[in-house]
């Protein structure tokens, strides 16, 4: 007995193209890392809110809100504008993508410390469902997925 299927051989290529792709996600890991960058400027420029939980960044002191009228500033989280800009630092190695900032006092915003609530503008690595956060989840995830299967990211249609 002997079957003859049509077409293995377009389902082999398909699956050889599949597993190349896995084993090299740095170009949509590129396209990735654009996002992020962009969902951290859009951070400030829009909504002022934790990009995981969608909740509004706490208020400025009196103190606080006193200093910067002095000085021209009414954003929160911007004094010298530093924090605003694309201040990230984002690399694609081993399948996966890390992102923080290069500016030494990011950190205290990000977390808090003792006497400042944590104001985050980067994304974490958790997240509520319905927040900033999580759409661009969905979008990343949307974007490695059609990568797998077609190798195609954003950037190259």
């Amino acid at each position: 007995m002997k079957v003859d299927v049509a077409g293995i051989q377009k389902v082999v290529e398909k699956l050889e193209g599949i597993k190349t792709r896995v084993r090299n996600l740095s170009p949509v890991l590129q396209v990735v890392i654009e996002d992020l960058v962009k969902f951290q400027s859009d951070t400030f420029r829009s909504g002022k809110r934790d990009p995981a939980t969608g909740e509004p960044w706490a208020a400025l002191t009196a103190g606080t809100v006193t200093k910067k009228a002095k000085a021209g500033k009414e954003q929160i989280l911007v004094w010298s504008n530093r924090m605003s800009k694309p201040s990230t630092r984002a690399d694609a190695a081993d399948g996966s993508v890390i992102i923080g900032s290069n500016i030494p006092y990011a950190k205290h915003h990000q977390f808090g410390t003792r006497k400042m609530p944590a104001r985050p503008f980067l994304p974490s690595s958790s997240w509520r469902d319905g927040s900033p956060q999580a759409s661009l989840m969905l979008k990343i995830y949307a974007r490695v997925r059609t990568f797998v299967r077609t190798g195609k990211t954003a950037a190259n249609g």
